[in-house]
């Protein structure tokens, strides 16, 4: 973790998604890049196993000045490591990148949940640049008093026109 010292033609993050000051990245020194790789973040075990309805953000930078076979991974585990299944694979982004994945899309939700991100330059032949900030868990739930009802965007137990309207006010104003 470090605190981001970029410049547009590095390709690295001139600063941090989240506005902490500092991030994950593969070289806080100017000019310093992955070569080789992989380089890989592993996230420490999280218990998921009384979620609901979890979710996984993050914000991922990746550049690869070559657009080649280099690449950010990003994978999770529900078994501690022994196994990973691919959520993304990254070759090339403008930027720092929002992500949100439904953990059980994609894992089942254990007490041994962890995140992977892999970012690699090989064949060493290119200025490849990876950082990843903000990463979250946040588990969604109904109160109990409440019946949630797809598409029911006003909570008032029919889905019709008014919740298109709300749907669409809610897009265009917050």
């Amino acid at each position: 973790i470090g605190i981001p010292a970029g410049t547009a033609s590095s390709g690295d993050p001139q600063e941090d998604f989240d506005g902490s000051g500092q991030c994950w990245l593969t070289g806080p020194p100017l000019g310093e890049d992955v070569d080789g790789g992989p380089t890989r973040l592993k996230s420490p075990v999280f218990d998921l196993s009384d979620a609901n309805n979890a979710y996984i953000t993050y914000a991922r930078w990746f550049t690869n000045d070559d657009q080649d076979l280099d690449t950010l991974n990003v994978q999770i585990s529900d078994n501690n490591g022994l196994f990973w299944t691919t959520v993304e694979n990254v070759s090339d982004t403008v930027g720092w990148v929002e992500q949100r994945i439904k953990v059980a899309d994609c894992a089942a939700m254990t007490s041994t949940v962890r995140m992977r991100f892999s970012a690699k330059d090989f064949p060493n032949n290119s200025e490849t640049e990876a950082a990843l900030d903000a990463f979250k868990i946040i588990d969604y739930e109904c109160e109990t008093t409440v019946t949630c009802t797809k598409g029911d965007v006003n909570q008032d137990a029919f889905v019709d026109s008014l919740d298109i309207q709300m749907f669409a006010d809610l897009l265009v104003n917050g």
